[in-house]
């Protein structure tokens, strides 16, 4: 039987409770079977968020593209 280490990383906490996802998506973006490969500050949020947003819009099999794009120019 293989036996499994249980890690449990000291992670920043979101200051306000609608942060949530984008700290969870981001621990996953930097998870490794290390930990954590750097840092998750809160004060980087609305950066996270919109880089986030510009891989989804850019992402190659995004299909509604021309749509995000006709949106920004009304």
């Amino acid at each position: 039987m293989t036996e499994f280490e249980f890690v449990v990383p000291e992670v920043v906490q979101q200051l306000n409770p609608t942060d949530c996802g984008i700290f969870v998506i981001k621990f996953m973006q930097l998870w490794s079977n290390r930990g954590i490969s750097r840092a998750i500050a809160n004060d980087n949020v609305i950066k996270y968020r919109e880089k986030l947003l510009i891989q989804l819009i850019m992402f190659p099999e995004n299909e509604v593209k021309e749509n995000v794009y006709q949106a920004m120019d009304q």
